[in-house]
């Protein structure tokens, strides 16, 4: 709506100017000049032009769509629909990823509520209200700002009660599995469901703004009855009623047309011999022979004809090697791989069989999932017709933006320049079969009230760590363990908030990547949930757990409170990578191999680092994700700085959701020459891409 806002009153501007315009051309008194000077047909062809420039761009605003998809193909709401319908689903809040502006329509077609909206919509989240966030569900569109806005929503859905998300973008997978989402099942139009488990539902009865009966009786009667008067307005006016107030209308219309006539003729005429004569002089009144008007009226139209076309297409920019290099990488980022190969030099790249072979099999957080933002070429060494061009790539993915930088040679063939093909990967054979021993969980289907809080008794048993809050001029980090004691794996959710003297709410967030959030039975993790204070008058769209945008102040923050909470769970049980070949070097980097133990690809695997001071007190947690994929029996080495965190002042915090205690894992490695750290421990989990068929 804001954009048709635009539209019709920039249509209600031009028309007092361009009605007399229209008018005169349709006046036969009045375009007398016109008709001497290119003859009779002169203004029924500019008319004819006029309309047929119209109905030519209607046409193409209307087609541009179809020869350029700017929205995703069309998705079937029903079974969205019909999936929130039932077993009340629609309790909670749902969000929609990589739908385009189908998402309006489910919208409409289900009772449930959603945290996301259209930019034009009446939104109810302050999240939304107060910030200029067009969609959610189109994050990736905005770069990082956009993937900020969306992982505070992700990151934290008890606080909005937010429970599924459908997503027809594969984009977003790796988010929302870092996260702690459950990828539930894929419906009938390709749709895939993720769920958070252990998210509280919305009241039954919600708060309403309710408006006032004038309001009401006034948005009901003052659009119909605009669009009747105009209506009414232009049919007097057709009908030729000189005495109704649309008539008087079109007249001061035409004297406005006149005043601006006028002064266009003061703008247009310069002082000259000390009289006023025109700036560009067109005899109109001179008459010439009509084959000679002729001929002069279509040698213009055809001269600015040529000029509009040569500024619309211009001429091709010279074909450069830093100009090959950054085409190479937007036709590899539309997948566009048969016209990637044809701008590799012939004498070094693969065949075409054997290089679409190998982009096939490249998986991974950096090739499966990144998305190109920019290329910049930083350097170029030239040595007559081979040149080496190097370039900075900036990617993005859902869980973070990197760079990397390359360097190409660059030969010029025939004329053209391509660039050398770097040698394909030797892949290591893998066996036509695959055995490993798993063991499975598997839950009995118990329909349970969602209005009763769960027991007790119901949840996992957990031990919970001692937590610390790590404190510097910015940035709070709160860091703990927790460990499930129980027989059964746990969906664990970790929140910590920040509070005043007062005990109020600063902010809140929840443990994100930096945590496992399923633990199999006798399992521990390490947790860190960051609190980032946003920079004065500029809103930081990485800031998490904000509760009131406009007072948050870390300075204000006395205390922490981290509450740990768990759900028995089936899911994300799997435990397919192993780590060895741990060593940590004098300057605290640490290295390690991460082997994929099991029958299955792991397409984003994560490692989660824990380090500890000298009394064994947790100092630091990190985690990384490996921008490859493994397959079954592949290993990677990874390679982490562990002096990241100086922190300036260290707090206890407050832990309540389990019974606590000192957490000894078996899993911690003790290291030795290396100041601050005594010991690590190092955990793996890794997503899996989801087999469509």
């Amino acid at each position: 709506l804001t954009l048709d806002r635009f539209t019709i009153w920039a249509t209600v501007i031009v028309l007092p100017l361009a009605a007399p315009a229209i008018g005169w051309l349709i006046d036969s008194h009045r375009n007398v000049n016109l008709r001497r000077a290119l003859g009779a047909f002169a203004p029924k062809a500019v008319l004819s032009s006029l309309v047929l420039l119209a109905i030519t761009s209607s046409l193409f605003a209307t087609s541009l769509t179809s020869l350029r998809p700017m929205q995703p193909e069309a998705v079937d709401p029903e079974p969205i629909v019909s999936f929130m319908a039932k077993d009340n689903h629609d309790r909670w809040r749902y969000l929609m990823l990589g739908f385009g502006d189908q998402m309006a329509r489910v919208s409409a077609e289900t009772t449930a509520l959603t945290v996301d909206g259209n930019y034009h919509s009446a939104r109810r989240l302050p999240e939304l209200t107060s910030r200029s966030v067009e969609r959610l569900e189109g994050a990736k569109f905005r770069g990082v700002p956009g993937l900020g806005s969306l992982q505070q929503f992700v990151g934290d859905p008890e606080r909005y009660n937010l429970k599924y998300v459908f997503s027809n973008d594969a984009f977003y997978d790796p988010l929302l599995w870092s996260y702690g989402w459950t990828r539930l099942s894929e419906l009938e139009n390709n749709v895939v469901v993720w769920e958070r488990a252990d998210v509280t539902p919305l009241p039954l009865v919600q708060a309403q703004k309710e408006i006032p009966s004038w309001q009401r009786i006034v948005w009901g009667i003052l659009p119909p009855a605009g669009m009747a008067a105009a209506a009414a307005a232009i049919i007097f006016v057709a009908l030729g009623a000189d005495r109704t107030p649309a008539y008087r209308v079109a007249r001061r219309s035409t004297w406005l047309a006149r005043r601006l006539e006028v002064q266009s003729n003061r703008l247009w005429n310069v002082e000259r011999d000390g009289r006023r004569r025109p700036l560009l002089t067109l005899d109109l009144k001179r008459r010439l022979p009509d084959p000679k008007r002729q001929i002069q009226a279509l040698a213009l139209g055809c001269l600015v004809l040529a000029g509009g076309i040569t500024m619309a297409v211009g001429s091709p920019p010279p074909e450069t090697p830093s100009r090959a290099v950054v085409a190479h990488y937007k036709t590899l980022d539309r997948q566009l791989y048969d016209d990637a190969w044809h701008s590799l030099d012939p004498q070094s790249r693969p065949t075409l069989a054997d290089y679409l072979q190998d982009r096939s099999l490249r998986d991974g957080l950096f090739d499966g999932y990144a998305e190109l933002d920019s290329v910049e070429v930083i350097g170029i060494e030239n040595q007559g017709d081979d040149v080496a061009v190097s370039v900075r790539l900036s990617y993005l993915t859902s869980i973070d933006a990197f760079e990397i930088e390359r360097v190409h040679r660059v030969v010029s063939v025939e004329g053209e320049w391509k660039l050398v093909a770097d040698r394909l990967p030797v892949r290591r054979a893998q066996p036509a079969i695959r055995t490993a021993v798993d063991t499975r969980f598997v839950a009995h289907t118990v329909v349970a009230d969602i209005d009763r809080p769960v027991r007790a008794e119901d949840r996992p048993q957990l031990e919970v760590g001692s937590a610390t809050a790590f404190v510097t001029d910015d940035t709070w980090s709160v860091m703990g363990e927790i460990s499930n004691v129980d027989g059964v794996p746990a969906q664990v959710t970790i929140e910590a908030a920040l509070l005043d003297h007062d005990g109020e709410v600063i902010a809140q967030s929840t443990a994100t990547e930096a945590s496992l959030h399923s633990l199999l039975p006798s399992q521990s993790t390490s947790y860190r949930i960051d609190f980032v204070q946003p920079q004065e008058g500029d809103f930081d769209p990485t800031a998490v757990g904000v509760a009131n945008a406009a007072a948050f102040d870390l300075s204000a923050a006395t205390q922490v409170q981290v509450v740990v909470r768990a759900v028995r769970t089936t899911e994300r049980t799997a435990r397919n990578l192993a780590i060895g070949s741990i060593e940590v070097n004098a300057d605290g980097v640490l290295t390690a191999n991460v082997l994929n133990v099991g029958v299955d690809a792991i397409t984003v695997p994560k490692v989660l680092i824990s380090t500890y001071d000298r009394g064994l007190d947790l100092s630091g947690v990190h985690a990384v994700h490996l921008p490859i994929a493994l397959l079954p029996g592949e290993r990677h080495q990874v390679e982490v700085d562990l002096n990241t965190d100086n922190p300036t002042q260290r707090r206890d915090v407050a832990v309540f959701g389990g019974s606590q205690t000192r957490i000894v894992r078996q899993d911690r490695l003790v290291v030795s020459g290396v100041e601050g750290i005594s010991a690590v421990a190092i955990q793996a989990d890794g997503f899996t891409r989801r087999v469509t068929s």
